[in-house]
């Protein structure tokens, strides 16, 4: 349950800047890991907006326990990191749903202990 809530989550948090950067294409799909870090290297404001808000909503969720003196500039830049480096050395996560990246990446940086 808890993986689908956060599924969901980053759902909500990237839907709006997903749609504005896909301008109406590929409408009701979700878009893949390697899609989305293309649209980051090539400097799309969206792409650090939505990763700031997964990590804030996840953070206010309760799913994720990062130090508090993290910045959300600086989780951003962590996760993307990470995914970049998953998506090189997993081509299946490359080519799925970024959501589920975004997921794996928040959980693996920044697990609760309890």
């Amino acid at each position: 349950m808890r993986h689908f809530a956060i599924i969901a989550l980053c759902a909500f948090a990237f839907a709006a800047p997903h749609a504005a950067a896909q301008n109406g294409s590929n409408s009701g799909q979700a878009e893949t890991l390697s899609h989305f870090l293309a649209r980051c290297d090539a400097g799309d404001p969206d792409c650090q907006t939505g990763l700031m808000s997964g990590f804030d909503a996840a953070i206010d969720l309760g799913y994720i326990c990062p130090p508090g003196n993290l910045t959300d500039e600086q989780a951003a830049a962590t996760e993307l990191t990470w995914l970049r480096n998953a998506a090189g050395a997993n081509q299946t996560m490359a080519n799925g749903e970024e959501e589920e990246a975004e997921f794996t990446a928040l959980s693996t940086l920044w697990p609760c202990n309890n």
